[in-house]
């Protein structure tokens, strides 16, 4: 899983009352996440800027054959984190393995892996 430190490009002042993040900053190469195959590319957005936590907004980029290993989030879990999952695919297509079952994505397909019900994803 990749880590939550890390430094941050977003703009944000004491007088605004939002934060703003550009595309192309924070973005980490992190290999075997969840002991998955390759390397996927994370952006990460609004990190140490306040962003009210456990929410996390993160973009994966998979390469062809490469991917995230099966894993799940349950409340209070320390090795997988404890937080809601929401996948939203962008362009491409793929397989997610959902409980053991596989299932096609594609771009415009979403799938939400709440931490309360804790499915191996």
């Amino acid at each position: 899983m990749p880590p939550a430190d890390g430094a941050s490009a977003s703009v944000s002042s004491p007088s605004r009352k939002f934060l703003k993040d550009c595309d192309q900053a924070n973005v980490l190469s992190y290999p075997s996440v969840y002991e998955g195959k390759g390397a996927i590319d994370v952006k990460f957005f609004f990190r140490k800027e306040g962003a009210p936590e456990p929410a996390r907004l993160l973009i994966y980029t998979i390469p062809p054959g490469v991917s995230e290993g099966v894993h799940a989030h349950r409340p209070g879990d320390t090795k997988f984190g404890s937080f809601d999952e929401f996948y939203y695919i962008i362009s491409g297509s793929g397989e997610m393995e959902i409980e053991g079952e596989k299932f096609p994505v594609n771009r415009w397909r979403s799938c939400l892996h709440p931490q309360r019900g804790g499915a191996w994803h």
